[in-house]
């Protein structure tokens, strides 16, 4: 609800009081509580944050998730938040990996990071601009492209052409389908699976890829709800970042050895990690 701060009102429209507390500060009864968000019954989710390279980590939290399955008889899934590649010295065996398909659970959705996104993109340039090469191998893009196997004095020289045609070429064809076929959101229940988090005050079928992939503060300090749970990675936090109306998934797998998947089942919440 907005307030209309043109018009005349009183003091107490500024001041923020939570729907449970009335006015001469007692607890309200009759105040409606924000529902507990839920999974549909029959079905389990896994969502795993940013992998950044990691592949050995990425194959200790599948098989634990594995484990987890054991004795399980509903429908289960893993949706895997992006960011899969840069930072870390295996984005190749990470594609391979993740194209090899499910196992542990039923289905995979893969969403698109903003790192995917700089990939994708240069890799579409006939002539990539040199900025935009140099601002992705600086944040990890050097470290993904020597695990497709391009030497170092390729990578750092001044022919972003020539080493983006060499990644290219050395790309397996189901590696370059991997990236262009990742999806920008993904809606379970009353749960929203998205990269970066949302643009608040703007309607969901309204958002901006920039957005669902790049955004950040504008995002984390919204205090309201979104309409469903966000669950998100982008943005590195020690253990789950579990707020009211959001959920953070990155535990900085590159930096901190522990890539973290958030366990949805009915209105229950867990995590598992590495």
């Amino acid at each position: 609800m907005k307030v209309n701060l043109r018009g005349p009102c009183c003091m107490e429209a500024f001041l923020y009081r939570p729907a449970s507390v009335s006015r001469d500060g007692m607890k309200n009864p009759f105040a409606r509580k924000a529902p507990t968000p839920a999974i549909p019954d029959g079905k389990r989710i896994y969502a795993i944050g940013d992998i950044h390279g990691m592949a050995g980590l990425l194959d200790r939290l599948l098989e634990k998730i594995a484990v987890d399955l054991e004795g399980y008889v509903g429908k289960s899934r893993i949706i895997f938040l992006g960011d899969y590649i840069d930072r870390g010295p295996d984005s190749a065996q990470v594609v391979e990996r993740l194209c090899a398909g499910p196992g542990p659970c039923d289905k995979w959705t893969f969403l698109k990071g903003n790192h995917d996104a700089f990939l994708s993109s240069l890799l579409r340039e006939e002539q990539p601009k040199m900025r935009e090469y140099r601002n992705w191998i600086e944040q990890g893009g050097a470290e993904a492209m020597q695990s497709w196997g391009i030497r170092r004095g390729l990578i750092h020289g001044d022919d972003p052409q020539t080493a983006m045609k060499a990644l290219a070429e050395a790309m397996p064809e189901a590696h370059r389908k991997f990236f262009r076929k990742l999806k920008l959101s993904k809606t379970i229940g009353d749960y929203m699976f998205v990269h970066a988090g949302v643009r608040p005050h703007v309607s969901l079928e309204k958002q901006r890829e920039k957005d669902l992939i790049w955004i950040r503060e504008d995002f984390l300090n919204h205090r309201k709800s979104f309409g469903p749970h966000i669950v998100h990675g982008h943005t590195i936090s020690n253990g789950l970042d579990s707020q009211k109306f959001r959920t953070g998934v990155d535990t900085g797998a590159y930096k901190t050895n522990r890539l973290t998947a958030l366990v949805l089942e009915g209105t229950d919440r867990r995590s598992i990690s590495t």
